[in-house]
């Protein structure tokens, strides 16, 4: 008879930690182990440490959204330039061909009496 209450207390036991896992599992970390004397300790520890290790990789991850979205306004900044940059080489382009016209012109009209 203790030997079936010894099973059904460690079958209790191992149902209450399967649950205590899966609540871990969702993101729960406020669920401790009361039960089965060092292995409660260990378990707790070792939630701590998972609650840490989330906490740092959400950290590290609105860390990477805050440089992607510095990365995006630094490329459109950039394209913007690439579009000015542009716009004065079409400018510059014209002014060239200006000058080589009125300089081709006025060579002309130097030569011809």
């Amino acid at each position: 008879m203790i030997i079936v209450q010894s099973i059904k207390s460690l079958h209790s036991s191992l149902k209450n930690l399967t649950w205590i896992t899966e609540q871990i599992a969702t993101g729960d970390f406020s669920q401790r182990v009361s039960f089965m004397g060092e292995f409660s300790k260990a378990f707790n520890s070792m939630i701590e440490q998972l609650q840490t290790a989330f906490q740092e990789r959400n950290k590290s991850m609105e860390d990477l959204q805050d440089q992607i979205g510095e990365l995006a306004k630094a490329r459109k900044e950039m394209m913007n330039i690439f579009e000015d940059l542009e716009e004065a080489k079409k400018k510059a382009d014209s002014a060239a061909n200006a000058k080589a016209d009125f300089l081709a012109n006025m060579s002309h009209e130097i030569r011809t009496p």
